[in-house]
């Protein structure tokens, strides 16, 4: 169900269908707060993985080296 049915359905307005709904999705999420990081590091694991991978014979091996990067462990150098 759209919320043009919704709108037709109650007999509202098209803006305040759009309201109601905007205003209860601010007040359900509004307070979580997401976090990205863990992402982000695994974004930037697997771009560092296929720049070192130009000599890999085949895909398969970079797909099989990307799913067990939660596995691997790099230490930090510098």
């Amino acid at each position: 169900m759209t919320i043009a049915d919704v709108a037709e359905l109650t007999g509202l307005s098209w803006d305040t269908i759009k309201e109601i709904d905007k205003s209860y999705l601010k007040d359900k999420y509004q307070s979580v707060s997401l976090s990205t990081g863990k992402l982000e590091v695994m974004n930037r694991k697997i771009g560092m993985l296929q720049r070192q991978s130009c000599g890999y014979r085949d895909d398969e091996y970079l797909k099989l080296r990307i799913l067990n990067l939660h596995h691997a462990t790099y230490a930090l150098t510098g």
